[in-house]
């Protein structure tokens, strides 16, 4: 009978916790598989007590700052707030214990979930007021290498009541050095924060003798001319740069080459994989940028631009391990197929969303200006897609270009009331006609006459608005972004369609529009008329159609019809 391996002695444990300390201390930026395999290491002990006992020893001694981190991140992965929580408080309460090892202390607490009030744990520190120094001096350090970091901060900064945010930026202001504070400021700014906040910021780059405190001034005074109040801020902190030497106009583009020096996180990284969406019905698509660390780690950008309106919304993370960032991205596209692009594609998408955002005077999410160091060295080379459509298109085709919505990605391709007067009026029209026919009892034959009437008038309407060039810009992206051996039907399909949309003559207008995607598309906006009537009935707005059973008949023939054709 086989006898079951004696527990591993206090000595190996030891030895164990300290070869993990050391790994973490010694091996420079370990990667977060690295990070969780050590973590393992520990885990797998199943004497947990005493794997946490050998940690608090080595946190009440240790007097390095990178001991101290390790210790901290350990503690906080392997440890209880029923097994930690006495010792913790006790390693807090010794007066011989440094205030650097009390505030991590306190730190694993706050993580564990322990809920003691702050003022308690500040009543044992020796030098409060010096440890908060310290802590923010380190935080704004990390925040200037690491995006998510300042995001974190400036979020931090936010959260706090609006007379503790004013109080804090200030005391910012006396205590640390100009980058740091132009790191934290000019993002701010940009997130549109109250205006004692805006008001105070503007003040403070007024007296921040730097060559970006210049620049940011010089681009937001446009944005803010009919704001009388802080356009005069804005002049004021100006002439305070001008006095003292900083601010002269034939300076700006100098100072402009000069600060676009690479960020940090570039020297320890490379680029790495981009994804993106195909533009849906309004216009939205989603981009992917990432970079691989030296170490294994991916720093990645997921923004939201829209065609029309520019930058939408961001989100990043500066330290994931590859498996991370796979099923990250894979979740960001669950709804819509993911493609990976070159990076050029990737910056030349960012750069023109950016340039709308600033052309419609739209707010630019303050986490893009945080995350966009990301693609500081992306190649922008233009990418001519109406080129590659003249190539891929097939003529022989065009009337099968309304196959382009057997994609799932062109489910999203209609237009709703509101989006265009044009389409406003046309779907108004749809409701009536619909109250109408069921009023009259309208044989469904005469009803899709007349519907297939509306759809064709609503497509040629269309083609007169700026809505032609948009839909051209749309179908020309998406040829280019389907153009690989899993989708070359598609692609050749939408590129056949872009090159119908461009070159046919005003005499032809009729008989071109009454086939392919553009016919389908003024129809699947009246069929989304049809359904959202249908979706009405029984709600808290219901249509004022009472003879549902018929509503259902002529709404289900239409859609049945034409999916047919």
């Amino acid at each position: 009978m086989s006898q079951s391996p004696s527990p591993p002695s206090k000595l190996f444990i030891r030895s164990e916790v300290l070869a993990v300390i050391e790994y973490l201390c010694v091996v420079e930026a370990p990667s977060k598989q690295d990070r969780a395999k050590q973590i393992r290491r520990l885990n797998d002990i199943p004497d947990r007590k005493t794997v946490l006992d050998i940690l608090l020893k080595e946190l009440k001694r240790t007097t390095t700052q990178s001991t101290l981190q390790a210790i901290t991140e350990l503690c906080m992965e392997l440890g209880t707030i029923e097994l930690l929580q006495e010792p913790l408080w006790v390693i807090i309460q010794n007066p011989n214990t440094l205030d650097e090892n009390k505030d991590a202390a306190n730190l694993i607490l706050r993580h564990l979930g322990d809920e003691t009030d702050p003022d308690l744990y500040l009543e044992y520190l020796e030098d409060p007021q010096g440890l908060i120094n310290r802590e923010t001096e380190r935080m704004l350090e990390v925040a200037a290498r690491n995006p998510e970091a300042l995001i974190d901060f400036i979020d931090f900064i936010f959260s706090l009541p609006m007379e503790e945010q004013v109080n804090l930026l200030s005391s910012l202001q006396a205590d640390y050095s100009m980058d740091h504070l132009l790191n934290i400021y000019i993002p701010m700014f940009l997130a549109e924060p109250p205006l004692e906040v805006k008001e105070l910021i503007i003040k403070s780059l007024g007296t921040i003798r730097h060559m970006q405190s210049a620049v940011f001034l010089d681009d937001i005074q446009d944005e803010y001319e009919t704001d009388s109040n802080l356009s005069k801020l804005i002049k004021h902190a100006i002439n305070e740069l001008r006095i003292a030497g900083i601010y002269k106009s034939e300076l700006l583009e100098g100072y402009r080459k000069e600060l676009a020096k690479p960020h940090t996180i570039l020297d320890d990284s490379v680029l790495y994989q981009c994804y993106v969406t195909l533009t849906d019905g309004i216009g939205n698509q989603g981009l992917i940028v990432s970079r691989k660390q030296n170490n294994g780690d991916i720093s990645m950008m997921s923004v939201a631009i829209n065609d029309l309106h520019g930058l939408i919304d961001c989100f990043g993370f500066y330290q994931l391990s590859h498996d991370d960032f796979e099923r990250i991205s894979d979740k960001f596209h669950e709804e819509s197929c993911k493609i990976e692009v070159s990076p050029s594609y990737a910056r030349r998408k960012l750069d023109q969303a950016e340039a709308l955002s600033r052309k419609n005077k739209n707010r630019i999410p303050y986490e893009y200006t945080c995350w966009k160091v990301l693609i500081e060295d992306f190649p922008n080379e233009p990418i001519d897609t109406m080129s590659l459509c003249r190539d891929l298109a097939k003529p022989e085709w065009v009337v099968e270009c309304a196959n382009l919505y057997r994609h799932p990605d062109f489910e999203t391709w209609f237009l709703e009331e509101g989006d265009h007067p044009v389409v406003t009026e046309v779907l108004g029209d749809i409701v009536q006609i619909t109250q109408q026919a069921i009023a009259d009892h309208l044989p469904v034959e005469e009803f899709i006459t007349i519907m297939n009437r509306y759809a064709l008038g609503l497509a040629m309407a269309l083609m007169t608005t700026e809505w032609r060039d948009i839909i051209i810009y749309r179908l020309a992206d998406t040829a280019y972004l389907l153009n690989r051996e899993e989708s070359k039907t598609f692609s050749a399909l939408a590129a056949t369609e872009v090159m119908k949309l461009v070159s046919y003559e005003p005499e032809d207008e009729e008989k071109v529009l009454n086939i392919g995607f553009i016919r389908q598309f003024g129809r699947r906006c009246i069929e989304e008329q049809l359904l959202r009537l249908k979706s009405e009935v029984g709600t808290k707005n219901p249509t004022p159609i009472q003879d549902i059973r018929t509503l259902e008949a002529l709404v289900d023939y239409v859609i049945t019809t034409w999916e047919l054709q």
